[in-house]
Formats: C-alpha cells, structure tokens, sequence
C-alpha cells in the first residue's frame, strides 16, 4: 500500500533544499535521476538546491550540463521552477485530468 500511495506523489521544488538528486520524483511528470547512473558519485550527497541559482531562480545550466548526461541534463532542464514556490513539498501527481484520486492510485 505504502508503494502505491508514493508512486502518486512527486516533489514540487521551491529552494531545493529538501530534495534528494538522486532517486526522488522531482524532475517534470514526476521522472527520477537513478543513483545507478554514472554521474551518481558526483551527486550522491547533494539536493537539488545545488543544482540551482537563486537570485534569480532557476537551473544552473553550467554546472547541469557538465555534471549529467545530455538527456539527464535535459530532463532537468525542461522542469520549471516557479519563484512563488519556495518550501519544497509533496504533490499528488496529476492526471491526463488534472486530478489525482484514489482509485487512479
């Protein structure tokens, strides 16, 4: 049951700060970077924040681009950070809807 309930969650990122690189839902539709990959000891220790500018908020693209993989740089490129977001927090996954419930669980 536990699975099922964080499959419909991912992350939506303020600052970053409490947010995992590796294997936690946070990238756009909810992907995840494997701690597999081979840039993975790079990152391991390391949120989300550190991939990020904070004034003004948004991607460092520099640091992406030569830590990851052109598709992984991508991926993380392409997730919108939002300035009036700027707690990290859980959000239900959307569907084609818009809304998540609990029988799409």
């Amino acid at each position: 049951m536990r699975f099922t309930v964080c499959g419909g969650v991912r992350w939506c990122v303020g600052m970053g700060h409490n947010i995992s690189i590796l294997d936690e839902s946070w990238l756009l539709n909810g992907d995840r970077i494997d701690r597999h990959i081979v840039e993975a000891n790079f990152v391991r220790d390391f949120s989300v924040s550190s991939l990020m500018n904070t004034t003004p908020k948004g991607w460092n693209q520099e640091v992406i681009q030569q830590v990851f993989s052109s598709d992984i740089a991508d991926s993380i490129l392409r997730t919108p950070l939002i300035d009036q977001v700027v707690d990290d927090r859980l959000i239900w996954k959307a569907e084609k809807n818009g809304l998540y419930s609990v029988k799409s669980a």
